[in-house]
């Protein structure tokens, strides 16, 4: 009886250690995280034109957190999910360029008007 336990006890180890990736809830749903993360890329590169200092930078990368209603530890569980799997990767940053020239397109024609 006592080896039954040992046993069933290291089964059930091993079972949770070779769980799926796939079974891990995003803390934020794809298309809300595409629309952030595309958001944070013109901050950072507005930052690095206008020589922004990190502090003002992060304020507004912060700011950016509290409209979308995510923490800074729920977009970099996110991030990293995507980062393990290079074809999800590529297929969220396909996702994130769609968005900027969306948005590109969008303040394109509000100049123009």
């Amino acid at each position: 009886m006592k080896y039954l336990l040992f046993a069933l006890f290291f089964v059930t180890i091993a079972l949770q250690s070779c769980h799926n990736d796939e079974s891990v809830d995003l803390p934020i749903p794809e298309n809300q995280f595409v629309n952030l993360y595309a958001d944070m890329l013109i901050i950072r590169e507005e930052a690095h034109f206008s020589l922004s200092d990190s502090l003002t930078t992060k304020l507004r990368i912060d700011s950016l957190y509290a409209s979308y209603h995510v923490t800074d530890k729920q977009a970099e569980i996110a991030i990293q999910y995507y980062k393990k799997d290079l074809h999800r990767w590529k297929q969220f940053y396909e996702n994130v360029i769609r968005r900027l020239d969306s948005l590109q397109q969008m303040e394109t024609q509000r100049i123009g008007k």
